[in-house]
């Protein structure tokens, strides 16, 4: 079930909040157990065979984690990560593995959300080993994992800042207050970017260039670098808003996962804001144990290096992806060499710098292999020429020499000015979550238009591009 889909829209989402605010009246508990039902209900809508499987994680983590509490070891906790892992390697990784190494096997079907709730029970462990987790029962546990706004693409919750809320939800009806009328505000937005911007006017572009990318001339392979860059970025802030909303409007509060990366000026800030837990995630676990910056230059390259190695394959299995993590590693180091000079860019270019070096990681990312991307990236930087579309023929006075004109049955040519405006758009507006909600007609008329036209786009729907991850 999709949270852009008229099922999740008009009878999930509506029976979910008016059954939990009915069990809110009687006790926490039985508002969990509303939760709790919903959540497996939510995940089994896209395939009912997984459901066992993430209900025996459930299990399996609780008591091992109350088992881990009394014998707090590293070999105990060693053990709780690599029941974690081992699912989700089989599923995600032995197909790959296996024909890099001459033997196919048939691909397994990835069950949805298993990186996320993977990694949500990796971290309960690891807090439980670090003493700084309380038991609060099977319950409130069993909603933290299964809760359906993050269950599927994030954000990373702790358990503590989850489960503190849940056993304390106030009785009473859910007030229609600030939070909800926020909630409201960041649903229907969400649902606005990712129907409209994302679907109806990025995706189509970035799906039909990449899928010539071999033959992409200057202007085409801009045009579906930016249009990917922007379909990405309000896809993946369009989910996150929607689940920060709908969380709100239930009176629970999960973290803020997105806050607009595209407005860094360097690439240490984008990876601190964009997809927040996933990169808190990694610091945590994986860079910091492995000595962060702590004795260092050479060894935190190594650390960081690895991390982002992990990085890139925890987003697929495949070379694309671990060769994307590894360029990001590559943009950090040269970003720390640079500050070692004490020089600063000035914020326009410094902007500029960092998100056209994101635009081209960007390629990589989403190209299906890396001779298409490589092909993308000759034509963006002109070694096939510089190319571009019939709809700047007007202009042909005051373009240099040397830039050619072709007609293209993928773009005009003009769109690689839309989607640079936007994009310029994202690197100086604020991120929804900042904007500042007042009670007045303008604000009420604003959402109630952006949700009527998504509404009416919505029978485009299509999964988020995270779901995948």
């Amino acid at each position: 079930m999709l949270f852009n889909s008229v099922q999740f829209l008009i009878l999930f989402f509506p029976i979910t909040f008016a059954l939990f605010s009915w069990a809110k009246k009687r006790s926490p508990e039985a508002s969990m157990v509303v939760l709790l039902i919903a959540s497996l209900v939510f995940y089994s809508w896209w395939d009912w065979r997984f459901t066992p499987m993430l209900i025996a994680s459930i299990v399996i983590n609780y008591y091992f984690g109350r088992h881990l509490a009394v014998h707090r070891t590293g070999l105990q906790l060693g053990i709780g990560i690599s029941l974690n892992l081992i699912p989700l390697l089989i599923f995600k990784y032995a197909g790959w593995v296996a024909g890099m190494v001459g033997t196919p096997i048939q691909t397994l079907v990835l069950p949805l959300g298993i990186s996320f709730f993977t990694f949500l029970q990796i971290g309960y462990l690891t807090s439980i080993y670090r003493n700084t987790n309380e038991h609060r029962g099977f319950l409130p546990y069993s909603v933290f994992v299964t809760y359906f706004p993050h269950l599927i693409a994030g954000p990373i919750l702790k358990h503590n800042e989850v489960t503190q809320q849940l056993v304390s939800i106030p009785r009473g009806p859910i007030e229609f207050g600030e939070k909800f009328a926020r909630g409201t505000l960041l649903l229907v937005v969400g649902l606005f970017k990712k129907v409209i911007i994302a679907d109806a006017f990025c995706s189509g572009f970035a799906n039909s260039i990449f899928a010539e990318a071999a033959t992409a001339n200057f202007v085409e392979a801009w045009t579906g670098a930016l249009a990917y860059s922007a379909q990405l970025y309000f896809d993946f802030s369009g989910y996150c808003e929607m689940a920060l909303g709908m969380s709100l409007m239930l009176g629970i509060t999960i973290p803020i996962n997105f806050a607009s990366p595209y407005r860094s000026t360097d690439i240490a800030q984008f990876w601190r804001t964009w997809h927040m837990s996933l990169s808190g995630f990694f610091r945590e676990h994986i860079y910091i144990p492995l000595g962060g910056n702590r004795h260092g230059f050479v060894l935190s390259v190594v650390a960081l290096s690895i991390t982002f190695f992990l990085t890139g394959l925890w987003h697929g299995a495949g070379w694309t992806f671990v060769l994307w993590g590894c360029l990001h590693a590559f943009y950090l180091i040269l970003f720390r060499l640079w500050t070692k000079t004490g020089v600063s860019l000035p914020i326009p270019i410094a902007k500029t710098v960092t998100i056209v070096a994101v635009i081209f990681a960007w390629v990589l990312f989403r190209a299906a292999s890396l001779s298409d991307c490589i092909a993308m990236w000759a034509s963006m930087i002109g070694l096939n020429g510089i190319t571009i579309g019939a709809g700047f023929m007007q202009f042909r006075e005051y373009i240099p020499a040397g830039i050619a004109f072709a007609d293209s049955h993928l773009v005009v040519g003009t769109e690689v000015l839309l989607y640079g405006v936007l994009l310029g758009w994202c690197a100086t507006a604020k991120n929804v979550h900042e904007f500042e909600l007042k009670p007045t007609i303008r604000h009420a008329s604003m959402i109630g238009v952006m949700a009527i036209t998504a509404m009416l786009f919505i029978n485009r729907q299509s999964s988020f591009l995270y779901w995948q991850f």
